[in-house]
C-alpha cells in the first residue's frame, strides 16, 4: 500500500482500516523470476484469504466439515504456500527500499502528487534493476533467473 497524507476530501475512499492509514492499494503479481507483473491474460493464482474465493484464485486448503482436521498433505501444502507468500512480500519491499518516494507519506498528497505514477514507474525501474542484476531474493528462492534486460523490455512493448 502506498501511503499518503490525509486527503481533504473523500477520506473514506482512501482509508484502509487494516493499515489504519490513507493510501492507494496496488495489485501486482510477483512471478518466480522476481519480476512484478500485472495480468494481461488469464492465470490461476494462489492468494491468501483476502483474495479468495474469486475466479482464478486458489487458496489454502480448508476443512469441508467445521472443526475437522486437514490431512497431513493438505497441512503441508498450506505451510509450504504460506512461506511462499512471505517471499512475495519481500519482492514488493524491494520496490519500496530502492525508491524511497514510495515510503514518503508526508510528501505524498493526493491530487497534488503523482502517487500512482511514482509507484508504477518505480515498479518498472525495479524490474529493470532485477534484470540488470540477474537476480533478487524471490528469483534466488525459486531458482528462477529473471529475463535478460533486452527480453524484459521487449515483453513490455509486444
Amino acid at each position: 500500500m502506498c501511503l499518503f497524507c490525509h486527503p481533504g476530501e473523500n477520506q473514506s475512499v482512501y482509508y484502509s482500516s487494516h493499515k489504519k492509514a490513507h493510501g492507494f492499494q496496488f495489485q501486482s503479481i510477483m512471478t518466480p523470476d522476481g519480476i512484478m507483473s500485472s495480468l494481461h491474460r488469464l492465470f490461476y493464482l494462489y492468494g491468501d484469504q483476502a483474495y479468495w474465493p474469486a475466479f482464478g484464485i486458489l487458496g489454502p486448503y480448508q476443512s469441508s466439515v467445521p472443526g475437522a482436521a486437514l490431512s497431513y498433505t493438505e497441512e503441508a501444502a498450506n505451510l509450504l504456500m504460506s512461506s511462499t507468500r512471505i517471499l512475495v512480500e519481500w519482492g514488493f519491499d524491494l520496490n519500496v527500499n530502492l525508491w524511497g518516494i514510495n515510503n514518503y507519506k508526508k510528501g505524498s498528497k493526493i491530487m497534488s502528487s503523482l502517487i500512482a505514477a511514482y509507484y508504477l514507474v518505480s515498479t518498472l525501474l525495479t524490474n529493470i534493476y532485477t534484470c540488470f542484476k540477474r537476480r533478487n531474493i524471490v528469483s534466488d528462492k525459486f531458482n528462477c533467473p529473471p529475463p535478460s534486460l533486452e527480453d524484459y523490455v521487449h515483453s513490455i512493448y509486444y
